[in-house]
């Protein structure tokens, strides 16, 4: 079978270096419209964004960073009590 007609080839996702920021920004702030939210989480941005997390991490220097840039806010940092580490 020619490779061109083989279904199951393997194919890259496209990489997103020359999207402009705003481009980015935009999209971050079209998700938390479309979830209804004041912040999009990397999971959220992941299954229904139109770029991954780590396009806008690297842009931005961190994911925070990004939902900063974009007006959103950044929610609570998840972090474990002294007490439950020992």
């Amino acid at each position: 079978m020619p490779f061109e007609e083989n279904p199951l080839k393997f194919q890259l996702e496209p990489y997103h270096r020359d999207v402009p920021d705003s481009d980015l920004l935009e999209e971050l702030r079209s998700v938390a419209n479309r979830l209804g939210t004041k912040t999009v989480t990397i999971d959220q941005f992941n299954e229904i964004g139109l770029y991954h997390s780590s396009t806008l991490a690297r842009r931005f220097g961190s994911w925070r960073k990004a939902l900063d840039a974009a007006g959103l806010g950044s929610g609570p940092i998840k972090s474990l009590a002294r007490e439950a580490i020992g």
